[in-house]
């Protein structure tokens, strides 16, 4: 799930910001065998972006927003937990 995660959240970056928008052999390759082991499709999903990206704050505690947080953001900022 981690690797799918971060080979989208990588292709997607490189595709925005490239003039050619193709995602080189040597990434997409590990991104299309993992997208295969993991059975989706290899693009930035909603299983990346939400369902796996999230760890409890505290192990012991309850599972509720004020003890969640964000494993990988794709812009960084601390909104974006807000908004998924």
């Amino acid at each position: 799930e981690v690797a799918h995660a971060l080979y989208s959240y990588i292709c997607c970056a490189l595709v925005k910001e490239s003039s050619e928008r193709i995602v080189p052999r040597c990434l997409a390759r590990g991104f299309c065998a993992v997208s295969r082991r993991l059975g989706r499709r290899p693009m930035l999903d909603y299983s990346g972006c939400v369902l796996y990206n999230w760890a409890l704050l505290d192990e012991k505690g309850p599972v509720s927003t004020d003890n969640a947080r964000m494993l990988r953001r794709f812009t960084g900022l601390v909104d974006e937990e807000w908004f998924f």
